[in-house]
């Protein structure tokens, strides 16, 4: 809980309260979990101030000073840091979407696994930032200075990187499906596995001494084009992601050859549900699709039946439960609870076929590390409901 002696002062106003921290600079104010939403708190020093669990929402702080403050589990959700000095400061686990860091001071600042989405960064300081897993989707990086950034694992899909410098950062298994590189600098950035699309735009980037795999040239789109095709599957009544996995193991014995990967999981409008994936230009898409709907229409009648025996319920309730289980936390909430109650030998999430490598040869996963990722943090946090029909729930 915050201090209240230092709650009530920054309540008295910015001018107050700096006054007071210049009479102490050596004191640690604690605000945690401070409701400040909407508050002015432009040009405050927060230099070293606990801020962790706080309630930031709407506030403006910008040009504040936020230098090695702690911001675990904050909610800056629409917040305006434009111009903040927030250098080496720890922002592990905060809601920053849709916040304005607009030339902001983030060097050497920690942001792994923090909600970015929809945040602007333009001509922000970000180098050497700490952004691994980050969910940048979305974002406004125009102009942002990226260079030795670790962006491992982030998601930068539909994000706008238009003239950022990403000089020698690390973009190990990042998402960039649709992301606009447009004039930015990547020489020298680590590319190896990360995931592009035919609109991820590299129109006059500076690609020079890459270390990438399978990506090489400076004509990034290009040879994507060249080496890869992406394939979209939608499901609108509904998924049994056991039934999809099962599927693209069999659909690997068929091109035992080739690559298929999956490289992303998205929820659309009215109950929608897409996977998209890439596979090898040389394979017939078409074909390829209709494979994998047989496939999954085999498997998902098997298992149906398997359910609707051992669940001790109808086809119409279980495809009830489908039709509102799209969205991809509920899927892996209920093959959770399903494994408990189905498949006993499958009790935990590292035995599950959508965690574990889905194929008991050497072939390579076809889920993405992020994917498990995000899968594996869902199920950790998750309390399982009752299964439909469950006596015991």
């Amino acid at each position: 809980m915050a201090n209240e002696e230092h709650l009530a002062l920054i309540r008295q106003g910015v001018d107050a309260w700096n006054q007071w921290r210049r009479n102490d600079p050596e004191l640690r104010p604690d605000l945690t979990g401070a409701n400040l939403s909407s508050v002015n708190l432009s040009l405050a020093d927060f230099e070293r101030v606990n801020l962790s669990q706080s309630n930031l929402k709407w506030a403006n702080l910008s040009q504040a000073n936020l230098k090695w403050a702690t911001f675990s589990q904050t909610n800056l959700k629409w917040a305006n840091l434009s111009q903040a000095n927030l250098s080496q400061s720890n922002l592990k686990w905060t809601d920053l979407s849709q916040a304005n860091l607009s030339q902001a001071n983030l060097v050497l600042v920690d942001l792994s696994q923090t909600n970015l989405s929809q945040a602007t960064f333009i001509k922000a300081d970000l180098r050497n930032a700490d952004l691994s897993l980050a969910d940048l989707s979305g974002a406004d990086l125009t102009e942002a200075n990226l260079s030795g950034a670790n962006l491992t694992g982030a998601n930068l899909n539909q994000s706008n990187l238009t003239g950022a410098d990403l000089t020698s950062a690390n973009l190990l298994k990042a998402q960039a499906l649709g992301t606009n590189f447009t004039q930015a600098v990547l020489t020298t950035a680590c590319l190896k596995d990360w995931s592009i699309n035919s609109e991820t735009k590299f129109d006059g980037a500076i690609c020079d001494d890459l270390e990438s795999n399978p990506i090489e040239s400076s004509s990034l789109e290009d040879d994507f084009a060249k080496t890869s095709t992406v394939v979209e599957l939608s499901f609108n009544k509904g998924i049994d992601w056991q039934a999809f996995v099962r599927s693209l193991q069999d659909l690997q014995l068929v091109y035992s050859a080739q690559s298929i990967m999956i490289q992303a999981l998205e929820n659309h409008p009215n109950n929608g549900f897409m996977i998209r994936f890439t596979a090898p230009i040389e394979i017939n898409t078409a074909e390829l699709e209709n494979q994998v709907r047989e496939l999954y229409e085999t498997h998902l009648a098997a298992l149906e039946a398997e359910y609707c025996e051992k669940l001790q319920i109808t086809p119409e309730d279980l495809a009830d439960y489908w039709q509102q289980s799209t969205n991809l936390i509920e899927i892996v909430k209920f093959q959770a609870t399903r494994s408990m109650n189905v498949e006993t030998k499958q009790p935990h999430p590292d035995n599950d076929p959508i965690l574990s490598r889905p194929f008991e040869d050497k072939a390579q996963s076809t889920v993405s590390t992020t994917v498990k990722q995000a899968i594996t943090a869902a199920l950790d946090a998750y309390i399982a409901p009752a299964v439909p029909g469950d006596s015991e729930g």
